[in-house]
């Protein structure tokens, strides 16, 4: 263990609105609506117990593994969609998904060879992506991430658009590794590069980049199929969205294979036309909101209208996002 953590750069620093939204069930990342992309199963929710109901039928869903490449595949269904990549001497984890779905995601991870977990990096804070942390370091895996993650889950958070409070992670959750900026990793002959971007989704998203192998796991800057979330309580905005996505494209080509945090594998189309989706409406909500638009004026001109028939399809319809994004304004 002690070699193999010597081969990752040496900035790791290891240190010891809704209320319910009636219609819709989603909080922070997590995707809790229609089924679609094989991702959640359609459910809505109101009362006190909202966010153990969402966590319950989140868990309920069984994990999905779908193949990437001879040594990466993917895990979606409960949570946000985990990425595992196997070299001879261990495996990697990108994201453990919700609180109750552990052992049937680490019986995923399990059956992809008898190496044992080494590392789980955290994509951002949000619980659909790091409630499976302390199943998966009792495991053994090693929790990296950059600084942001680990502040905002070893506190308490308000998540504004839902009216949610997030109680702070367990200390066995919290990542154990953190970075400022980026850290690459070295095994089997894989470069893996965990990038930090201005804030986006949140103040602490990273993308992972397996460079040999062509595979990009965006965390939540992406969204595959549907309009995205944005937590601008914690950070998020959609200029910092735009910039992310941006980012990553300057890595891809025709045969990258890009994960997002929710939803289906992308390839370089998406991609682009995620990146102008979001880059559009953006300038479109900005150039109103600066004209003194108040959000019910800038709703009624329907900034969307365009991309509806494309992206409204999700959990976020039009007037949810065109809110999102004024609001990360």
């Amino acid at each position: 263990m002690h070699a193999m953590l010597s081969r990752t750069s040496a900035n790791l620093d290891v240190i010891s609105r809704r209320a319910a939204l009636g219609r819709i069930g989603v909080l922070g990342g997590a995707l809790l609506a229609r089924h679609f992309t094989g991702d959640l199963f359609a459910q809505s929710y109101a009362g006190p117990d909202m966010i153990s109901q969402m966590r319950q039928s989140m868990a309920a869903v069984p994990p999905v593994s779908s193949k990437l490449s001879d040594n990466i595949h993917m895990i979606s269904g409960p949570g946000g969609n985990i990425v595992v990549f196997s070299w001879p001497e261990g495996k990697l984890a990108i994201d453990s998904g919700v609180l109750g779905a552990s052992d049937a995601i680490l019986a995923q991870v399990d059956s992809y060879g008898a190496q044992p977990l080494r590392i789980l990096v955290n994509t951002h804070w949000h619980y659909d992506h790091t409630e499976g942390n302390q199943a998966f370091r009792k495991k053994g895996a090693l929790i990296v991430a950059h600084e942001n993650v680990r502040k905002r889950m070893g506190a308490s958070q308000e998540i504004d658009y839902f009216h949610a409070h997030i109680p702070p992670s367990p200390a066995g959750a919290l990542p154990e590794s953190i970075f400022p900026s980026e850290t690459t990793f070295d095994l089997g002959g894989e470069q893996i590069h965990v990038v930090h971007v201005p804030p986006a989704h949140t103040d602490g998203d990273s993308f992972i980049h397996f460079v040999n192998a062509n595979v990009i796991h965006g965390g939540d800057l992406l969204f595959s199929g549907f309009y995205p979330f944005i937590d601008y309580s914690t950070g998020g905005s959609i200029e910092g969205m735009v910039a992310g996505t941006n980012h990553i494209l300057t890595l891809t080509d025709s045969r990258t294979k890009i994960v997002p945090g929710h939803g289906s594998v992308m390839d370089v189309e998406r991609l682009q036309q995620y990146r102008d989706m979001i880059t559009e409406v953006g300038d479109r909500v900005r150039t109103l909101k600066k004209q003194g638009k108040n959000l019910a004026t800038v709703i009624a001109a329907k900034p969307t209208q365009k991309f509806d028939a494309q992206w409204g399809n999700g959990v976020f319809k039009a007037d949810d996002f065109v809110k999102i994004v004024y609001s990360s304004l």
